[in-house]
């Protein structure tokens, strides 16, 4: 048989009992035949064809042979729907190798798209193994054109349950509960496409199912696992993170007791671990599987230290921050601000001191009338007071700005195909917007996603775990002022750096001459190098000044420089420190390149004039904002 050179590569992509609790195991049982063989190009029909021959219908399935596909066909038009030596059908090897010609021909000719292997699965299923959206999308396709539904059911039998909700927006009630059956269409184990698709982390297949096709998300295996548990397991993040960000549910228990994240910490999958608990699965810190373990014993059991560690961590605060909330004493109302404000009054209290510090020990002398250099000490103490009192202006107005929280209505404001698009069920699972529907995912961007806020991220916006919000142009958190520093404040941010820097160079110039005059050089007029000790008072006072205004100098001066340095590059402290993160941060080379640089003296323009207007994002990361057209 011309199907021989694969036959050994049909295996599984892993078996373990399933009758042990799934605690107790190193995997769950699983079973996908056509996955094992989609794991290796060189040996089976799609890879390289340059010392193949197309001797049969399944290689010329499998590798787009269209003339040859026809010649088969037109030989024997019953070979359509005959399965090989396998048990596997010429429309299967075309849709796990994308061959979207060769899929459509043979559903022209009569090849079923609901016909199912020995393993009970369809090529539907099998479209999901090597993420062949075009195939895909022609099977669904076809099943809606023809209107019946898959098992040659009444098209009305399905109506009644909602079958037309949540369709495409161009496909009839009828036809739809057509696809919805082919959808749900389970194999031996009760794996639907959607599983599939989450078992090889292929998000754009779980995106392109969810949004055109309304797919179930949250269905269920023989195991009563949904798809979450695979992709938490498999450790594939972005499918993680893009089913939670579509309401999957991320404490959904199977028969075994366990949640995606006890799977996920199993396998030790840290990413994994974090995108679960920050997307909702909370309760899951908690919940115990069959023997009594939760995903911190089993992380801990299976010798994965750092993913027991961070369980630990956040269940401990988890449980103080419900301390807090369930007495909310007056105590504890002193406590919340504090974490609230986190260092600023400390930043207050340290200027408001300096100065102070720098009238008694430097000028020493009311309104500095009679300041002790003269006029020009008496201007350059009116700057230091003068610049640290507006500083504290700017200070705060950083900490109680809206640093440039980013809200569902902003990013979306301007983007009507993301309101009016996208299914009504999927409108229903997310609260009634359709705001899942985004150009960014459509071109694989699931970076830009928080599952906190959900909501897809704009361009240099950040999620911030200190405040819980994702924050536009995000730079850092910053304790000392108490705010995350953004795109609405970062200008005060900057002003106050320059401001303080401007005071404390000038007082620490101030001090050393008053400094010189306390205490004179050998040879001066004035003393003649001695010294009195009725001096000694002041002159210490002035070296302690000196010494405190130099370390705080160090610190902001250092900052300041900083701050002013990234803005000349249009260019935030989160992007230098995580360019590796960001796509539009990589040139064709690989290498940094930041497409945001207009050249300084337009940079700081910008920056300064207009820094609440909106940017225009870089061509590299502007796409398409269409929904997938019908393929013909």
């Amino acid at each position: 048989m011309a199907i021989e050179s694969v036959a050994s590569l049909q295996t599984t992509v892993s078996s373990v009992s399933a009758s042990a609790p799934a605690a107790s195991t190193d995997e769950p049982a699983s079973t996908v035949n056509t996955s094992s063989a989609a794991t290796d190009d060189t040996a089976m029909p799609g890879g390289d064809r340059a010392d193949v021959v197309i001797d049969d219908i399944f290689k010329a399935s499998a590798y787009g042979d269209l003339d040859k596909l026809k010649e088969f066909i037109e030989r024997t038009p019953s070979a359509v729907n005959q399965p090989d030596a396998q048990g596997y059908r010429p429309l299967q090897w075309a849709c796990l190798n994308n061959r979207v010609a060769a899929a459509t021909y043979l559903l022209s000719r009569g090849a079923s798209a609901d016909a199912a292997d020995h393993t009970g699965q369809t090529a539907l299923h099998w479209t999901a193994v090597r993420a062949s959206v075009g195939t895909l999308e022609v099977l669904l396709r076809h099943i809606a054109d023809i209107g019946l539904p898959a098992g040659g059911l009444d098209p009305t039998s399905a109506l009644g349950d909602g079958a037309g909700d949540g369709a495409a927006l161009d496909v009839p009630a009828h036809s739809m509960a057509a696809v919805r059956r082919l959808l749900e269409l389970g194999d031996a184990r009760g794996y639907t496409v959607m599983h599939v698709a989450s078992q090889y982390g292929h998000a754009n297949v779980v995106y392109h199912l969810a949004m055109r096709w309304n797919a179930d998300i949250d269905g269920l295996d023989l195991d009563d696992r949904t798809p979450l548990h695979w992709a938490a397991y498999k450790g594939f993040v972005d499918a993680t993170k893009l089913l939670l960000f579509l309401n999957a549910s991320p404490n959904q228990k199977d028969k075994e007791g366990c949640t995606p994240l006890h799977w996920a910490s199993i396998r030790g999958n840290i990413e994994a671990v974090n995108t679960l608990l920050q997307g909702g699965a909370k309760d899951s810190i908690y919940a115990q599987d069959v023997t009594g373990s939760t995903p911190q014993q089993l992380a801990a059991e299976k010798g994965h230290r750092h993913v027991a560690g961070t369980l630990a961590s956040f269940r401990k605060s988890e449980e103080r921050s419900k301390r807090v909330s369930s007495s909310w004493s007056a105590w504890n109302r002193i406590v919340t601000a504090m974490q609230t404000l986190q260092m600023a009054p400390v930043i207050w209290m340290l200027i408001i001191g300096l100065v102070y510090f720098f009238l008694t020990s430097v000028v020493n002398s009311a309104l500095f009338l009679y300041h002790p250099l003269g006029l020009f000490g008496a201007i350059a103490s009116w700057i230091v007071v003068g610049s640290s009192s507006i500083g504290l202006i700017f200070l705060y107005r950083t900490t109680t700005a809206d640093p440039g929280f980013v809200r569902v209505a902003d990013v979306y404001a301007n983007s009507p195909h993301m309101r009016e698009k996208g299914s009504s069920g999927m409108r229903a699972r997310t609260g009634g917007s359709a705001t899942v529907n985004h150009p960014a995912l459509w071109s694989g961007e699931w970076e830009r996603i928080c599952v906190t806020c959900k909501l897809v991220r704009p361009l240099r916006a950040k999620h911030c775990k200190v405040t819980g919000r994702c924050v536009e142009h995000f730079d850092h958190f910053c304790p000392w002022v108490g705010n995350v520093i953004g795109r609405k404040n970062r200008r005060d941010f900057i002003i106050f750096l320059t401001l303080e820097t401007i005071a404390l160079v000038t007082s620490c110039g101030l001090a050393l001459l008053r400094l010189a005059s306390v205490v004179p050089a050998p040879g001066h007029p004035s003393g003649g190098g001695t010294f009195s000790l009725a001096r000694l008072p002041q002159a210490s006072s002035l070296v302690i000044f000196l010494v405190a205004d130099f370390v705080v100098l160090l610190s902001v001066a250092t900052l300041c420089i900083v701050q002013i340095s990234q803005v000349c590059r249009n260019v935030t402290t989160n992007e230098l420190a995580n360019s590796h993160r960001y796509r539009y941060l990589r040139g064709p080379d690989g290498l940094f390149h930041n497409p945001f640089d207009l050249g300084w003296y337009r940079n700081v323009w910008d920056f300064m004039v207009e820094t609440y207007e909106e940017q225009p994002q870089p061509l590299t990361s502007i796409v398409s904002s269409t929904m997938p057209k019908r393929v013909a």
